[in-house]
């Protein structure tokens, strides 16, 4: 999925236009209502970093988080059915997480690792299953990997962020487990998904320049 050919025919190039603006629009909406739900945490882990109440009034920063997940929603309708499917789950994920996030311990990391690695099942709804290929099967290994990745990234975060994000509630690996643990868990994580960004290779589903 997401080959050139694939995603060059006259058919398919306005599904994949169509897409990315609305996934755009959808990060966009994700990104923001984020920045609201976590500005009380925010000014203490990295006040110079928030923007809100300063460039955007918390009502208006609303609205406009609201404004662009509808955007993305009735763009998504015009791609078809697998897409809109995704993207309604990526849409509510992003709401769970970000309205809960304080309060889902180890499930906080789980749901933003689903959400990050949704990029594959988006490339085979955009493309409709792509081209049948080596290439093609390899974005079901890719996910594997990333997950394990982005889990041990999130989990390392949550030490950074304890002192804000123990405003909203207790971490569950920073905070029951103390943060050494926490650090062993992140590296056993990221450890573990090395081998999966290699069987590609091995497997030669991707060439030399892959690595």
């Amino acid at each position: 999925a997401g080959s050139f050919e694939s995603i060059s025919q006259p058919d398919m190039l306005p599904l994949l236009i169509k897409g990315l603006i609305s996934l755009f629009f959808i990060l966009c909406a994700g990104y923001l209502m984020n920045d609201l739900c976590d500005i009380t945490y925010d000014l203490k882990n990295r006040p110079e970093k928030v923007f809100i109440g300063k460039i955007i009034t918390q009502s208006a920063a609303k609205y406009v988080s609201f404004g662009f997940f509808v955007l993305g929603l009735t763009i998504g309708i015009f791609v078809n059915i697998w897409y809109i499917g995704i993207i309604v789950f990526i849409s509510g994920g992003l709401a769970i997480y970000n309205f809960f996030s304080k309060k889902l311990g180890m499930l906080k990391d789980i749901v933003i690792s689903l959400i990050v690695i949704s990029i594959y099942p988006i490339a085979l709804a955009l493309t409709l299953g792509g081209n049948q290929s080596l290439r093609r099967t390899s974005l079901f290994i890719f996910p594997i990997w990333l997950f394990l990745t982005v889990m041990a990234y999130e989990i390392v975060r949550d030490i950074v962020d304890a002192p804000g994000d123990s405003l909203g509630g207790p971490s569950l690996f920073s905070s029951k487990i103390g943060p050494q643990k926490t650090k062993k868990i992140a590296i056993s994580l990221a450890l573990g998904g090395l081998p999966f960004a290699f069987l590609p290779f091995v497997f030669k589903m991707c060439g030399a320049l892959y690595l």
